[in-house]
């Protein structure tokens, strides 16, 4: 899947939280440069993002072995 349509980046800010498809898009590897430096800036601010890719990867390790 193509991640750009996952959000559109121009709304993405620090007072948006982008959810868990985002967040995996950005674990894979599939997010464009800017937004996953969008993604970076609003992980250093927001807690609640950080324990959903915490989340995410605990999940993605358990699968994976």
């Amino acid at each position: 899947m193509d991640a750009e349509f996952l959000f559109d980046a121009s709304q993405f800010s620090n007072d948006f939280c982008p959810g868990y498809n985002v967040i995996s898009g950005y674990l894979d590897k599939n997010l464009a440069a800017k937004q996953r430096k969008m993604l970076e800036a609003h992980l250093s601010m927001c807690r609640e993002c950080r324990m959903k890719l915490f989340d995410l990867r605990a999940i993605l390790n358990e699968i994976n072995g």
